[in-house]
């Protein structure tokens, strides 16, 4: 493993392809994701906290 500390460590541009399809695919899913209601608790006993994911 590399060492991110060393003096030649350096911000290198990459690419990757993914294809269209599997990125339509994603917004899709994400554009139709159902968010819980807010809880009345602020316990995270019970769950995660309201304002920690997007509303609903």
């Amino acid at each position: 493993m590399s060492d991110p500390n060393h003096a030649d460590a350096e911000i290198r541009s990459f690419r990757i392809d993914v294809p269209e399809a599997d990125l339509d695919d994603l917004a899709d899913r994400l554009a139709r994701t159902r968010w819980a209601k807010e809880l009345p608790s602020e316990s995270r006993t019970s769950g995660g906290q309201g304002g920690l994911v997007p509303p609903g």
